[in-house]
């Protein structure tokens, strides 16, 4: 036995919706429709529109300001003004600015900015961060000065 199946525009509520619906024949030959999905609202146009349950999102990244802060760092030339914990210092400038919070939770949330503009090994260390914080309090003053040299 074959089966068809088509799509239908219902309305309900104001708004069209698209069904695809499967025609069949019962035990007494009488042709009856089965719905087997909804694909979404129909535009103005006639395209549908994808409900949002359709939609799966695998990650979400913060891309725009962690890449304008990244270019920031880079354009002060920060790196070349530290010796040590280069990535990691330029990593904790970058996560406090785009996601304040305490260390514990900026390395849980590090993970939601887009590797592609933290240059960095994964997993960060905390023990690495808290050296890194441990450097900068020491040699602030150096930093400072080289950082004003290379503007």
């Amino acid at each position: 036995m074959t089966t068809m199946s088509f799509r239908k525009k219902i309305r309900k509520k104001g708004k069209v919706y698209a069904i695809e619906v499967e025609g069949y024949r019962d035990e007494k030959g009488k042709v009856r429709h089965r719905y087997l999905r909804y694909p979404g609202r129909i535009d103005k146009n006639g395209n549908i529109l994808p409900s949002q349950c359709d939609i799966k999102v695998d990650n979400v990244f913060q891309f725009s300001l962690p890449f304008i802060v990244a270019k920031s760092i880079e354009e002060v030339r920060l790196k070349e003004a530290l010796t040590d914990y280069k990535e990691e210092i330029t990593t904790l400038i970058l996560t406090l600015i785009c996601a304040p919070s305490s260390i514990s939770k900026m390395l849980r949330r590090i993970h939601d900015i887009d590797h592609s503009v933290i240059k960095i090994d994964f997993p960060i260390n905390r023990k690495r961060i808290d050296n890194a914080l441990d450097f900068l309090e020491e040699s602030k003053e150096i930093v400072e000065h080289r950082l004003h040299m290379n503007l």
